[in-house]
């Protein structure tokens, strides 16, 4: 699940449509969801979603509008869960990441997928900066979690209620993220 509902107030444009490698964080994120082992993958869009769209033509994904993005992330959590269920009834877990991690791989989704099955703990999250977050995978056992989350908060606050559960997989590029303009002019200058 690819939550891309906000409306990136801090940046003062949607960093959703910024582009990495000549394509958008958006269209970049959700290649690399499809070229892992993930069975689904399903993008929840919200504010300015009809930008949001054209970026998506061509990929096998769920998109789903989020009308309540507003009030929060885990509002978007809700009803992406909600697509994913709906269409993957029998689904293991899901994976929750982020469009503006540009350097997430496909790699350290399998890598998470692979800790899944051979640690049998039912959280996986990535391990940065000292922290403990996303992309983070939930197993099926976390679900009502999931749904029942506030409106305000996202996923880390189960990953901090159930810290001492989680296995990690070291993932340090995920400490940078778009959410300012100075991020993404250190991004272009990274790529060379």
């Amino acid at each position: 699940m690819i939550l891309a509902a906000g409306a990136s107030t801090r940046l003062g444009r949607p960093k959703q449509l910024l582009e990495y490698r000549q394509k958008s964080l958006l269209r970049h994120a959700v290649e690399t969801a499809i070229d892992s082992r993930c069975n689904r993958v399903v993008v929840v869009l919200g504010g300015n979603s009809e930008k949001m769209i054209s970026e998506l033509k061509g990929l096998a994904v769920l998109s789903v509008t989020n009308a309540e993005w507003e009030s929060g992330m885990s509002s978007s959590i809700r009803a992406g869960l909600k697509a994913l269920v709906a269409n993957e009834p029998s689904m293991e877990g899901v994976i929750i990441m982020l469009c503006d991690q540009p350097l997430l791989s496909t790699d350290t989704i399998n890598s998470m997928i692979d800790r899944f099955r051979l640690t049998g703990n039912g959280i996986v999250a990535s391990d940065y900066g000292g922290t403990i977050g996303v992309p983070a995978l939930f197993s099926r056992t976390y679900l009502s979690e999931l749904e029942s989350l506030g409106d305000k908060s996202g996923a880390k606050q189960l990953l901090k209620r159930y810290a001492a559960e989680v296995a990690k997989v070291t993932f340090p590029e995920g400490e940078f993220d778009i959410d300012v303009e100075e991020d993404y002019e250190r991004l272009k200058a990274w790529q060379g």
